[in-house]
This record gives structure tokens, sequence and C-alpha cells, in this order.
């Protein structure tokens, strides 16, 4: 590095007595190397904040749907989920093959435990069906 720095900021044929470049180009290297560990660690901070923003966004993103979806789904509580299920004579198993989930959270909503939209929106969409009918 320190041949190409003499080369670039030293005049033709610029030499000391012994034949080696100048002291100072081993100072503009230090220099240079500096500058990059800078710019290095600006690069790192700019990426570390838009992630975070982004982490931040995205969370705000899934609260709002999260609430849209509590909103449009708010009469489907867990009860209503295990009273449907069992009117309708399904295990929780079946029922969950029918919605495309795990019986696990079949039975965590039925429980409360989780919110399983996917869950609710198939329970409403059936009672819907059952009083178009």
């Amino acid at each position: 590095m320190e041949n190409t720095l003499y080369r670039v900021f030293s005049s033709p044929g610029a030499k000391d007595n012994a034949g080696m470049p100048p002291p100072w180009t081993k100072k503009l290297g230090s220099v240079l190397d500096q500058l990059r560990a800078h710019i290095r660690q600006q690069s790192r901070a700019r990426i570390a904040a838009r992630v975070a923003q982004i982490r931040a966004e995205k969370t705000q993103i899934a609260r709002e749907a999260q609430e849209d979806q509590e909103g449009e789904f708010s009469d489907i509580t867990p009860r209503v989920i295990r009273a449907y299920r069992e009117r309708i004579g399904l295990s929780q198993r079946a029922m969950a093959s029918a919605v495309g989930v795990s019986r696990g959270l079949v039975a965590e909503c039925e429980r409360g435990e989780r919110p399983g939209f996917r869950i609710r929106r198939w329970v409403a969409d059936r009672l819907r069906e059952e009083e178009a009918t």
C-alpha cells in the first residue's frame, strides 16, 4: 500500500537518499486506514438504525393488524369457538384440519391463550353461512 500511495502522491522520481518512499507516505496510510475504519463504523451505525426503524414499523403494522382483526371477530370468543366445534360434532383435530392449523392451536384458542385469527375467521364465516341459509 505504501508503494501505491507513494506513486499516487509523489512526483516522479521523488525518493529519499536510501531509495525509499518519503516518511509522510506511512503517515498518510495510517490516516487513510483510520478514515476507512470511521466510514465502516458510520455505515454500521446507519444500518443498525435502519434495522431498528424497520423492526419498529413491523411491530406497529402487526399491532394494527391484530387490532383490526380482533375488532372484526370480537364476538368470536374462546367459548364460542368451542361451543361451535362441539355443536357441529368436530374434534379439535378435525377442526384444525379444516382450518389448516395445528390441533394445539385450536386447543389454545379454546382456552383463550392465543388469539387464533384464522380459527376465529373460520368460525365467523361458518356462522354467517348458517345465518344466510
